[in-house]
């Protein structure tokens, strides 16, 4: 049986996430400029890298997303839909925080990663 939907479980991650989105948006637009001006019109790697990211991301959700659906059409009750919803939510934004929260923490070891 799948845990029951904890909504301070679920604020605390969106605030995680939140943080971590805000730092990795702050350092790349700082990197992106740093290569604009060096005269890269394509922002530099972190742009390519960024977009990579974000498809790479949104399949792997997907998929997650697919994995768990079953549980949400075969719910019987307004408590175990909400829980498979929840369960659904959770798989589907699972790889983008994960991604998320591993470029905040590069971004911001001073030292860039070479690609």
């Amino acid at each position: 049986m799948a845990k029951p939907f904890n909504p301070l479980s679920a604020w605390l991650e969106t605030v995680t996430a939140m943080s971590a989105t805000s730092t990795t948006i702050a350092m790349r637009v700082m990197r992106i400029n740093r290569a604009l001006l060096a005269g890269d019109v394509s922002g530099g790697s972190e742009a390519k890298s960024m977009v990579c990211e974000k498809i790479t991301a949104a399949q792997d959700g997907y998929v997650a997303a697919l994995a768990v659906a079953p549980r949400l059409w075969s719910a019987r009750s307004g408590q175990s839909f909400l829980n498979a919803a929840a369960a659904m939510n959770m798989a589907a934004s699972a790889p983008a925080l994960k991604k998320v929260r591993a470029n905040a923490k590069r971004l911001t070891s001073g030292s860039p990663k070479k690609r």
